[in-house]
């Protein structure tokens, strides 16, 4: 879990415009886009030489980070 934990900071660091953050261990894939009012997370496992995606969660996130 730590490593989406520091994948959603660097995610969410970032000036307030949109972000798109990647992170790969093993098999698995985590995808966070961050827009101003919205998180998406998107799961993928790598099959053969493909990613897919397991599981994609979007969620409303109508607060502004603090600078």
């Amino acid at each position: 879990m730590d490593a989406v934990s520091t994948l959603f900071q660097k995610a969410t660091t970032s000036d307030g415009g949109s972000k798109e953050e990647v992170l790969t261990k093993n098999l698995i894939q985590w995808k966070i886009y961050v827009d101003n009012d919205k998180i998406r997370l998107g799961v993928f496992k790598k099959i053969n030489t493909e990613w897919e995606s397991i599981s994609t969660r979007t969620e409303n996130y109508p607060y502004r980070s603090r600078i």
